[in-house]
């Protein structure tokens, strides 16, 4: 998951300074964050996020759908909640907890759709596990919303590539793998 996270903040903050975002380190902030609800879930209650992410995997769903069967609630709730409760900006808050959604934004859809689209981009370059085998679709309205090129995309693509492994490294996550 850890991998997963960086991933996306890397992504982000690269969507963010294509799409002329006033704060991209902001953005980075929040694709960092956006999956901490998993972390809380999964320390909570390890045995039943367990199981949620066996069900999201046996019936090849998103995780969100198998934590709400699971526990009542997704990630992106407990995360909210979470950062909420450390003081952080709405418009991190909004944008963690809608990243599914981010048209639902009510504080910053361009920053929700950045992490939307960052979140999905990272699912597909193979960034980390995210919970479940899927790769959503990213919405199109979110797409529309950012404005992005195809140029725009590639180039993120690129400078994510060239930055993912040397900053997995500086974490050094494989020793928290083992």
């Amino acid at each position: 998951m850890w991998r997963h996270s960086v991933g996306c903040a890397i992504v982000c903050r690269h969507l963010a300074r294509a799409v002329g975002l006033e704060d991209p380190e902001e953005v980075m902030t929040a694709g960092l964050l956006h999956d901490l609800g998993k972390a809380v879930l999964s320390y909570v209650a390890p045995d039943d996020y367990n199981d949620a992410v066996a069900i999201a995997r046996k019936h090849r769903r998103h995780i969100s759908e198998a934590e709400e069967a699971v526990f009542g609630i997704t990630h992106t709730q407990a995360a909210a909640c979470l950062i909420q409760r450390w003081s952080l900006p709405e418009r991190l808050v909004d944008g963690i907890e809608n990243h599914h959604r981010p048209m639902r934004s009510r504080a910053g859809k361009r920053l929700s759709a950045v992490v939307h689209v960052a979140d999905v981009m990272t699912r597909a370059m193979g960034y980390g596990f995210a919970g479940d085998d899927t790769i959503p679709e990213v919405l199109p309205e979110a797409f529309e919303l950012l404005g992005l090129s195809w140029d725009q995309i590639k180039g993120v693509v690129r400078h994510a590539d060239e930055e993912y492994e040397p900053t997995v490294q500086i974490f050094a996550f494989d020793e928290l793998d083992s």
